[in-house]
């Protein structure tokens, strides 16, 4: 049983040799692991490269889109610069033609040939005074227009006499043009017949009132509806748009009178009143509005207070409450 010392020399680089492929193996096994753990971050950075790639072409497509914006609102702006700018100097020359007037007025005032003893002049004058007017109702209409399969409720021009809108109790709306009758637009937007018009004016809008308890206002430009309100809770027979703002007012058989925004679709101001509107008109300074009741009384009323208050008036005082002044029916 004596080993041969070459054999067991032998047998101890073989162990050696073994355990030398078993540590490499395990260092490839780590290295490969590493790898593996490399290509997933690499995948993982090349997967957020591409997501911040997109969000980069997205972002340089709306600063794109903004700089457009930009410039459109630029352009808009220098457009109505000039626009005001043109209109102050049209201002501007009408406000000077009127002192060179009023200038004019006054030294033609003092002027001699303006005297007493200037006969030929007192006599135009008194003949001037003493003409009678010569306004005549013609005999026969221009033109008959068939406007309506019902009654024609109301007809209304607008503020420069381009445009002529009628309703009707065929729950109808149509505008015209007076100079030669025919029909521009037609709305069938009401459910009942339609008792009041207005326009804005700029002539572009128009207001309507109806049985149905809806007030509507169109866009002749589009002959579509803008905007369409509710919140009477009976025939709105009377309205009137503001001529400086987007505002309108209502009078209807509920007793109540309500101011409305167009712009911002929402009801301003209520008030109240024990008897139903059926006219109104407003002042062309948009302060004050008078208003035509059911029981034979008139209204007059304060914009400014309209706006602000919404208490019911009381008929009986006849003075001045919270800026509407009444007045009685006799």
């Amino acid at each position: 049983g004596i080993r041969d010392p070459l054999w067991s020399r032998g047998l101890g680089d073989v162990y050696k040799r073994q355990e030398l492929i078993n540590q490499n193996a395990e260092l490839l096994m780590s290295r490969s692991s590493q790898i593996e753990q490399q290509e997933a971050l690499i995948e993982t950075l090349k997967h957020e490269v591409s997501v911040l790639k997109e969000s980069k072409e997205k972002m340089e497509e709306q600063i794109i889109q903004l700089t457009g914006d930009n410039r459109n609102l630029l352009n808009k702006l220098m457009s109505l610069k000039n626009e005001m700018a043109e209109k102050m100097n049209d201002a501007s020359e009408i406000y000077q033609k009127g002192l060179n007037m009023l200038k004019q007025s006054n030294e033609a005032a003092t002027s001699p040939q303006f005297s007493k003893g200037n006969e030929k002049l007192d006599d135009l004058l008194f003949k001037t005074s003493q003409a009678p007017a010569k306004a005549t109702i013609p005999e026969k209409p221009k033109y008959k227009i068939m406007a309506h399969s019902s009654e024609a409720l109301c007809v209304k021009y607008d503020n420069f006499g381009n445009l002529l809108a009628t309703s009707g109790g065929d729950h109808l709306i149509k505008v015209w043009d007076p100079s030669t009758g025919k029909e521009i637009a037609k709305f069938k937007d009401f459910l009942k017949p339609v008792m009041c018009l207005d326009f804005n004016l700029e002539g572009n809008l128009l207001c309507a009132g109806s049985v149905d308890k809806t007030v509507k206002v169109f866009d002749l430009k589009t002959q579509r509806t803008k905007i369409s309100f509710t919140g009477h809770n009976d025939t709105v027979n009377a309205l009137t748009m503001l001529l400086r703002s987007a505002k309108i007012v209502t009078g209807s058989s509920d007793r109540t009178i309500k101011l409305w925004d167009y712009d911002k679709g929402q009801i301003l101001s209520t008030a109240n009143y024990p008897s139903g509107t059926y006219s109104m008109d407003l002042a062309q300074d948009d302060n004050m509005l008078v208003t035509g009741h059911n029981n034979g009384s008139l209204m007059i009323w304060s914009l400014h207070c309209l706006l602000y208050t919404s208490d019911a008036a009381d008929e009986g005082l006849g003075v001045d409450l919270g800026g509407r002044r009444i007045i009685q029916k006799k």
